[in-house]
């Protein structure tokens, strides 16, 4: 297709004490190899999966390949979509991406061309669960991974990005530069929405490095946008502490996003505080056009779409994350399409399971639907190439095939539905056979409709092979939801969303067929499929609408006692392809503005009257009365208090052991558990206080024992003043996301996971569960490290949350819950699953070290790490 490109200029780059030149001058070192110990860096993880092998015959004499990420909703119309020839690979959208694509280029050379096929945003690209932006091109095992790329490449080959904006403005130029230097390829990406041409996208890649002579991929078929959700326009919000409710963030937008159905949006507070509510709030006129509101439906609260004349149903508050006593706000976008799409009546009520083998092409489901038909199901038309007869032959012995819902395998509520295959033993080296197969129940949509599930494959005793559809019960035609075949016996998927758009508006059931293929040849099979989640959408909810529910958040706190500690905000919205995006705000609290609140010692008991006679006593010296201008306590810690002094100075610290109240001459000792208990405060509720008090100051004497770490103690990421940290003491730099641990627990906070402000900063480290109850007792935290070890009990499983707090030696505090699912000895121990998505972070990127090394200056954000003791 035609292009309209802007070339970048080449140039001959200083980078620190080497010189690098990016263009075809580094073309010959780019393409080397990495060495031995760069290899090491790169993570062992599977493989991309090939669906097709590269045939230059059909592709003008040129060899290349598409990686085509299954993160994407939709992303079986991107594989159908590659032209003739060109080889397709599988990245799995729930592990790393980058990783894959270096385990593959290590077994293939000589390729004119790679297409990547996902999600990105202005200045980076997603890739599976892990994001790449130009500040990560620095990190070791990143240039590791992209130099063993680069290397499958040809001299002179091309590296072509599809995905939204990922060449735009100058971030978008300093990526596809740097990637270039960093792959020695010529790369091509897009300056604006890449996809369907309805919602503003089309694929020609405008911005390109080098002299590239690949012709993109136009997929015309595709009916999204491959962009990643952004959230801009993000505005701290101010609270007078426990008055009236105010919108977090009224200003803020999204873009991006296209569609958020089947998706969320989760508003978290770190520096939480119980009495602290996130509420979503209705407009004005909840039937007017776009407007959000509230209702009760069932048990639940419901989330609606004003219409003009009624509203529609587009959602749920998450029963567990609804925004009460400091927990997270969550709106889960999309209702559920049919009875016991969760599966949470703990059985299979609903569905229909067939536990006879199923061959695709040939199997009539009529029978097993009960009526309508006939329902002959689709034939597999991508096979392994050393399988020869589809699935069509019928095993030695079919083994055992079941279909049962279980709570080990699941992503929302207690359960998850098991396809499984075991004992299966095959009539020839690698056959595949089918079964068992669900079938869900009967529902309604419309044409545009999306559903939506949550779905993972494991290989057993041989590889997986999955295939599922959308069947149109009136007229019997059907539409490919996944095709997919593990790249090895013991391959496995982490747990992926799926999705398919409804063609046109009638009666559906999706059906799932669970299978296995004997990739080792050794007559020896079976696998598993499980599922959960299933949910319907429409095309409503955009961004205008996240936009627009966003700005009814509201937050409060319902505190006894004023606090001023000021709250972190994450927005972080998925879309419905699974892609997320997310912002950070401030809600700055404040003392009432309705009270003053004063500290005066409270009137003593009073005297006899003295004799007449009796000497009078010295004149004491009369100071007017300290005023508190903020008061606090931290979490487990003791009272903050800025005392107003007689002469209008003030005192302002943190109580770390034994508070001491001054009171002219004699010094009286306060324990912190107890409080200033000869002291009372009151408020100017027409009591008047004391004209003068003998009190001279309030003092807080510190007692601080903190101390540079020993070798091994945890190290926290520092930020340049006014750079990560906006100013704050100390603040959430990375969320530490999910963990998955099967056996022993062995797991360390990342360095970045918090950051502070001042290298010398020091900084305590504290973990409990979520609710603030201790740890289990299996499992230990130690706070000098920052790790988490123990063995979890014979057969346990399941995710905990856990909170993880940082606190400085000022009493400010960053607070992260992350969750963490265990599996002990003897569970379903089926290996790491890391479906968080992730940034790397590290230096800033190349092109600004340049500028920076050629203006002589350091403005350079760059990360370093600094030693604090924890206690």
């Amino acid at each position: 297709m035609r292009r309209n490109v802007e070339r970048s200029a080449l140039m001959m780059m200083a980078l620190e004490p080497r010189w690098m030149f990016d263009g075809a001058a580094a073309v010959d070192a780019a393409h080397a190899a990495a060495d031995a110990s760069a290899k090491a860096l790169i993570p062992d993880v599977p493989p991309a999966v090939q669906v097709r092998a590269a045939d230059p015959s059909q592709d003008g004499g040129k060899k290349e390949v598409a990686f085509v990420d299954t993160s994407v909703a939709g992303y079986q119309v991107l594989i159908d979509g590659v032209r003739a020839g060109v080889e397709v690979q599988l990245i799995d959208g729930g592990s790393n991406g980058l990783a894959q694509m270096a385990k593959w280029a290590q077994t293939h050379s000589g390729y004119d061309a790679i297409h990547l096929l996902s999600h990105g945003a202005e200045g980076l690209v997603n890739i599976g669960a892990t994001s790449v932006a130009d500040g990560a091109l620095g990190n070791p095992e990143i240039q590791a991974e992209l130099a063993e790329i680069g290397h499958a490449l040809k001299s002179g080959g091309d590296i072509l990005l599809y995905g939204c904006d990922i060449a735009k403005g100058s971030d978008g130029d300093n990526f596809i530069r740097d990637l270039a230097a960093a792959t020695g390829a010529d790369v091509a990406a897009s300056i604006d929405a890449t996809g369907l041409a309805a919602q503003g996208g089309d694929w020609v890649l405008e911005r390109s490095v080098g002299a590239v002579a690949t012709t993109s991929i136009e997929i015309s078929r595709f009916d999204g946008l491959l962009g990643t959700p952004t959230v801009t326009g993000t505005a701290d919000a101010t609270y007078a502490s426990g008055g009236t409710a105010v919108a977090v963030d009224p200003a803020i937008s999204f873009a991006n996003g296209t569609h958020y159905g089947g998706g969320s949006i989760s508003f978290t507070l770190s520096n939480v505080k119980t009495g602290d509510v996130l509420a979503l709030s209705d407009g004005a006129n909840v039937n007017d056009t776009g407007a959000i509101s509230t209702g009760v439906v069932g048990s639940s609260t419901g989330v609606y779409l004003g219409n003009g004349t009624g509203r529609d149903l587009i959602g749920y508050v998450d029963s567990t994350n609804d925004g009460t006593n400091g927990k997270a706000l969550q709106i889960n976008l999309g209702v559920s399409p049919f009875t016991n799409a969760g599966f949470e009546t703990g059985d299979t009520t609903g569905w229909t399971i067939v536990t006879t083998q199923v061959k695709l092409g040939t199997t009539d489901l009529a029978s097993a639907i009960g009526s309508g038909g006939p329902y002959v199901t689709p034939a597999d038309t991508t096979t392994p190439a050393n399988n020869t007869n589809n699935d069509s032959v019928t095993p030695s012995s079919l083994g055992t095939l079941s279909g049962t819902v279980v709570t080990t395998q699941k992503t929302a509520g207690s359960y998850g539905l098991q396809l499984l295959s075991t004992g299966v033993s095959m009539a020839h080296g690698y056959d595949i056979i089918h079964g068992p197969l669900a079938i869900s129940p009967e529902f309604a949509a419309n044409a545009g409709d999306g559903v939506s599930f949550d779905w993972r494959a494991l290989g057993g005793s041989d590889a997986f092979d999955v295939y599922a559809y959308l069947l149109n019960v009136t007229d019997g035609t059907t539409t490919l939801i996944l095709d997919q075949t593990g790249s090895s016996g013991s391959a496995s998927t982490s747990f992926a969303p799926g999705s398919v758009t409804v063609p046109t508006s009638d009666n559906y059931r999706l059906i799932f067929a669970a299978g296995t293929f004997d990739f080792s040849g050794g007559g020896a099979a079976g696998a598993s499929l499980y599922l959960d989640n299933f949910r319907s959408y429409g095309s409503s909810v955009t961004d205008a609408v996240m936009t627009t529910l966003t700005s009814q958040i509201t937050f409060k706190n319902t505190l006894s006692s004023p606090d001023t500690t000021t709250r972190i905000l994450q927005i972080s919205a998925k879309a419905t392809d699974g892609n997320s995006g997310t912002a950070t705000s401030n809600i700055k609290l404040t003392a009432p503005t309705s009270a003053t609140t004063e500290l005066h010692q409270s009137p003593p008991p009073p005297a006899a009257e003295p004799p007449k006679d009796a000497p009078k006593p010295p004149a004491a010296t009369e100071i007017s009365t300290p005023k508190i201008i903020k008061t606090g306590a931290a979490e487990g810690g003791t009272p903050i208090i800025n005392a107003l002094r007689g002469d209008g100075t003030s005192s302002d610290a943190k109580a770390a052991g034994m508070q001491t109240v001054v009171r002219e001459s004699t010094t009286t000792q306060v324990s912190s558990s107890d409080g200033l208990s000869a002291l009372s405060n009151r408020t100017s509720d027409g009591i008047a206080a004391p004209a003068s008090t003998r009190g001279a100051e309030s003092n807080i004497a510190l007692s601080p024992n903190l101390s540079a770490p020993s070798d091994g103690g945890f190290r926290v990421a520092v930020a340049a003043p006014g750079a990560a940290t906006g100013g704050d003491a100390i603040v959430v730099a990375r969320p530490i996301g999910e963990v998955v641990q099967t056996g022993r627990v062995s797991f360390g906070i990342p360095a970045d996971a918090f950051a502070v402000a001042k290298a010398d900063a020091q900084v305590t480290l504290q973990a409990t569960m979520a609710d603030g109850q201790p740890l289990p007792g299996w499992l230990s935290f130690n706070p000098t490290t920052g790790r988490f070890e123990g063995t979890p009990p014979p057969g346990q499983t399941g995710a905990i949350d856990i909170r993880v707090s940082a606190k400085d030696a000022a009493g400010a505090e960053a607070v992260q819950v992350f969750k963490m699912e265990v599996r002990g000895q003897g569970a379903n121990a089926d290996g790491l699953v890391g479906p968080s998505r992730h940034a790397f972070v590290g230096k800033a990127g190349l092109a600004e070290q340049i500028r920076a090394a050629k203006s002589g200056t350091a403005r350079l954000a760059a990360m370093r790490s600094a030693s604090g003791r924890v206690a």
